[in-house]
């Protein structure tokens, strides 16, 4: 299996095979997970929960809900009693939990201290625990996976919905159980249904595809919930109240979850979603500030709040300084020094220059006559001063958060994901309704809604009088906001094609609602416009080129081939197998295969080198194929070989050894890549179980997958904590390197074993970083500088691998990337 190559994979990666799949203790987990999201409102496991619901069924309990008036508490006990010989603090009130599980009582006489002994063994008594899941797994699993069985099912998703409907409906065959839901789902299939999930079933004789009949038991069960026949069930809407269980599974059967891939943040917010107030809600602090992080993202290159940034963008707005780009020449500069002044008495250090900026301001003046210091006063106070910091926070709201903030209170908009791109847009674009304002961009979206546009995200608005789901608004108010970026209205918008350059924008927003990532209560994670390891970013730089002044010659292309090392010239040859010809390279190609033979970094005859390197780069095909065919031979195969032969199967796995073999090296010297993977299996010398659901065999063991990868990055860490070749040894250079493995580490925490589309790391600074085998989040090239890494000395670093010298590259410093950008409205 060829890495990054994959077919859909599950985080909790699954063998698909012919015959019925159970669900892999992994994907068992996550059922139980998203069922306890229903039941408690998060996703840990409650063995310690216990209270009297007064619903007429005793003491509620545990990780199921077991109750002392229906028997299934007193099944626990029993079971407990099995595992350690006894009752233990519940043998004092044995005989009268007996007496009430037989008699079907909600009695609570005599057993006044069931939950405190509840909540004390379930919080510490492993065997406690472990009876609570037998008992689970026995009444409500176990009858669960054999009519899943039965079926045929082999999806998890599948599984998983036929599992919560045990937990909720029970697992009989009575007018709302799990068995009769089936028998009516059933009922439904009178012909073939065909679908796209690859399982097929048996209904009646007739072929189904898996998720087609999924989809009906969904329907089929929401239906049941909002109108119960047994009459237990029907009281106080409590049913009805439910039906988010149904919700949130559809949700992921929408999202491609089969295989229950899944975050659960995606199913907290379904499942919160049935809770959400009808009117709409402005943002809480933590996703007002996350929006304006990535906003800053967008404007600034990263997410810190850049309070003392100043710079002449020579854009025909004076200097463009602080935390939303204000400027000079614009006002809403201006109106930060006056509020600033409103904070504190003064304009400060700009008392000298105040005339001249209030001129600038109400001119709309470009000019920097008599305000040649205003950078270094801006730069001084936004670095250390809590007022003017303030003062741009205030500005900033009144100009570009509160106009958005209202504007998305007047369409009812309830998402995080949604007022973020609201009020992008108003930093962006201005919040007025000029030809490409934002109000004007919000009438152009409504006018697109003449008829009911339902969707599954919970959030309804109304336009025009028409219901339109609010996910389904704000993908059209992205397509055309996207739409006049590439074709601003406005002339002052349409120099330079730079808004075009900031699509970045709205594919980001774009790739928030494919994760589902509606509400941010902590965190979310988005499209970067910043980078990864070897190049500060996630583009493949066929056109890089330059000397580092390391004993190399000429540094260049997607992994640092080296005039020097001989890797350089291999990439001139394949292009001559390409074409018939060097191209042009043809006059050095004599120059060059001296060098290549004699590990010279001589760029004597070879001057032009750079400059015949990055034009092939940016438009020659053939020559950015030879550069993948090299990087390939020398790299990924030899990695792909050592893959093969350890019998990995996850893309993280295959990626981790990959990356190996660039930093590295792939030959057996004392720090290359078969001599980790050598020293790596040397580590396990007896069978070393896991949750992966792949297995190697290594020195006769059989080892989990996952559990050798970590095994091998932290032997990797420890190499490059203290390398063993000579070579490797000098500037602490390879110390600096972690975050290579680092970040590793964070994909396998985050269960992103198969990369099927995108996959999420974290960054050179530790921060999460999404790469997709998009283009999203890149800027424009001709205004992204080459970052490579220095040392404190602020000399290139080089780090030598075995089989050819190939650099490596820590991250570099943040610098500030600003887009050029529209100012706030003329209203504003």
């Amino acid at each position: 299996m060829p890495i990054f190559r994959s077919a859909f994979v599950a985080s909790c990666w699954v063998f698909a095979s012919v015959a019925n799949a159970t669900m892999h203790e992994c994907a068992k987990d996550i059922a139980i997970r998203i069922t306890g999201i229903y039941e408690n409102g998060d996703t840990d496991v409650h063995y310690s929960y216990c209270e009297n619901l007064d619903d007429g069924r005793g003491y509620t309990a545990g990780i199921a809900g077991f109750c002392t008036g229906t028997g299934d508490a007193w099944m626990v006990i029993q079971e407990y009693k099995k595992l350690t010989g006894s009752y233990g603090d519940f043998a004092s009130m044995a005989s009268k939990l007996r007496k009430y599980a037989d008699d079907e009582n909600d009695s609570t006489r005599g057993i006044k201290n069931y939950c405190n002994v509840w909540k004390s063994l379930g919080k510490s008594d492993k065997n406690f625990q472990k009876a609570q899941d037998s008992i689970r797994d026995q009444l409500y699993y176990y009858p669960a996976e054999k009519a899943a069985n039965k079926l045929g099912l082999k999806l998890d998703v599948s599984q998983g919905q036929i599992f919560d409907t045990s937990i909720q409906h029970g697992a009989g065959d009575d007018a709302d159980g799990l068995l009769s839901l089936i028998k009516d789902t059933n009922k439904s299939f009178r012909s073939d249904q065909p679908g796209n999930s690859g399982s097929i079933l048996n209904i009646n004789g007739h072929q189904v595809d898996e998720i087609v009949w999924l989809k009906k038991f969904i329907e089929v069960r929401t239906n049941d919930l909002k109108h119960p026949k047994e009459e237990e069930n029907q009281g106080g809407d409590y049913w009805a109240q439910t039906t988010y269980r149904t919700k949130s599974y559809s949700y992921m059967v929408n999202q491609g979850d089969m295989l229950l891939s899944i975050i659960i943040s995606k199913l907290i917010l379904v499942s919160y979603l049935a809770f959400m107030p009808t009117a709409s809600a402005a943002m809480c602090s933590c996703a007002k500030d996350i929006a304006i992080r990535i906003t800053g993202i967008y404007e600034n290159g990263d997410t810190d709040v850049h309070y003392d940034y100043c710079e002449n963008l020579d854009d025909g707005r004076g200097f463009t300084a602080g935390i939303a780009g204000f400027c000079s020449g614009t006002g809403d500069g201006w109106d930060v020094i006056q509020e600033y002044k409103k904070l504190t008495g003064s304009y400060g250090d700009f008392e000298a220059m105040a005339a001249d900026l209030e001129k600038y301001a109400s001119s709309e003046s470009d000019s920097t006559s008599g305000i040649e210091n205003y950078c270094k006063v801006w730069e001084s106070l936004g670095k250390s001063d809590k007022n003017f910091q303030k003062a741009q926070d205030n500005i900033r709201d009144q100009l570009y958060y509160d106009p958005a903030e209202k504007a998305a209170a007047e369409l009812g908009l309830k998402f995080d994901v949604s007022q973020g791109q609201i009020f992008d847009t108003g930093i962006e674009h201005g919040t007025g309704d000029d030809g490409d304002g934002m109000l004007t961009l919000i009438k152009n979206t409504n006018s697109a809604f003449t008829s009911d546009q339902t969707g599954d995200s919970g959030s309804t608005l109304t336009i025009n009088g028409h219901q339109v789901d609010e996910i389904v608004w704000l993908k059209k108010f992205i397509e055309i906001r996207t739409s006049d970026l590439k074709s601003p209205k406005e002339k002052d918008n349409q120099g330079g094609n730079y808004w075009a350059q900031t699509t970045y924008r709205t594919k980001s927003y774009s790739n928030i609602i494919d994760q589902g990532e509606y509400m941010w209560t902590s965190t979310v994670k988005l499209l970067d416009n910043d980078g990864i390891y070897e190049n500060g970013d996630t583009e493949s730089h066929y056109a890089y080129c330059e000397n580092l002044n390391d004993g190399r010659g000429f540094t260049a292309g997607i992994a640092g081939f080296c005039t020097g090392t001989g890797d350089a010239w291999m990439v001139i040859q394949e292009y001559k197998n390409l074409t018939g010809s060097y191209g042009s390279f043809e006059s050095m190609a004599t120059d060059l295969e001296k060098y290549a033979n004699s590990g010279s970094a001589s760029s004597s005859g070879i001057k032009n080198y750079c400059q015949m390197w990055g034009s092939l780069g940016n438009t020659d095909k053939n020559f950015q194929q030879a550069q993948d065919n090299i990087r390939d031979q020398l790299y990924y195969d030899p990695a792909q070989a050592a893959s093969n032969k350890l019998g990995l199967k996850f893309d993280v796995s295959q990626g981790q050894i990959f990356d190996t073999g660039i930093e590295h090296g792939t030959g057996d010297d004392a720090d290359g890549m078969l001599a980790l993977i050598n020293n790596t299996n040397s580590a396990f010398t007896s069978d070393q179980t896991g949750n992966s659901g792949s297995t190697l065999n290594i020195n006769g063991h059989q080892v989990d997958e996952i559990v050798w990868l970590k095994k091998f990055i932290e032997i990797r860490t420890s190499d490059l904590m203290s390398p063993k070749e000579k070579d490797n040894q000098g500037g602490n250079y390879w110390a600096q390197t972690t975050y290579r493995t680092k970040s590793y580490s964070n994909i396998i925490d985050q269960g992103e074993y198969m990369w099927t589309s995108a996959v999420t790391l974290l960054d050179n600074d530790s921060k999460p970083t999404t790469i997709s085998c998009s283009s999203y989040g890149k800027i424009n090239p001709s205004t992204k500088t080459r970052r490579r890494r220095r040392d404190v000395n602020g000399r290139p670093i080089r780090i030598r691998g075995t089989r050819m010298l190939v650099p490596s590259l820590d991250p570099p410093k943040r610098r500030i990337m600003r887009p050029i950008r529209s100012g706030p409205s003329e209203e504003l």
